[in-house]
């Protein structure tokens, strides 16, 4: 009479396949993730639409500040206050 042994065990080869292929997988998504970000980044410079902080959207707002001061929109208190504001973040 045959004797069949159902418990499969893998062996120690193909666990350290699929240990290397969850690492593979798992850069590849690290690596889309950060390049899909500097890509939006860089269309976003490209375009003239920076994040909110950066030195961009910073001066941005001061050139807007400037021409509604000087279109008379905004008195000369109003300014100075944006002004400081925009300069403290």
């Amino acid at each position: 009479m045959m004797h069949y042994q159902y418990d499969y065990a893998p062996h120690d080869g193909a666990r350290l396949f699929f240990v290397l292929l969850l690492l593979a997988v798992l850069g590849a998504a690290v690596t889309a993730i950060v390049l899909a970000v500097r890509e939006r980044q860089s269309r976003q410079a490209a375009a003239g639409t920076a994040p909110v902080g950066s030195t961009a959207a910073a001066s941005d707002a001061m050139r807007i500040l400037d021409e509604r001061f000087a279109r008379g929109e905004i008195d000369d208190e109003e300014y100075q206050r944006r002004r400081s504001v925009l300069r403290t973040t």
